[in-house]
């Protein structure tokens, strides 16, 4: 799988929660399901271009002002075609 498809099995299954760029990456290096690590600039890059496919939407924390990245509906619907894989 690549970084682009991890980051919609992160985010879809914990629809409605939002998390950060540096969260994201965190959780998916842990998950050991990358060939390499990845970093907090690779997953923003990707998310910008899930955003632009309509797959991520970007949030506005208001507790503390951060940026958050929540799956949406189209997200969701090609994490459910892909097999639901989830990153845990």
């Amino acid at each position: 799988m690549n970084l682009k498809q991890l980051i919609i099995a992160f985010l879809s299954p914990r629809y409605p929660a939002a998390y950060t760029e540096a969260a994201i990456a965190q959780r998916l290096n842990a998950s050991q399901m990358l060939d390499r690590r990845c970093t907090a600039e690779g997953v923003a890059d990707d998310l910008r271009a899930l955003h632009k496919m309509k797959m991520v939407d970007l949030q506005i924390d208001p507790m503390d002002n951060s940026a958050v990245w929540q799956a949406t509906e189209e997200g969701i619907k090609k994490w459910v075609l892909e097999g639901r894989v989830t990153v845990v």
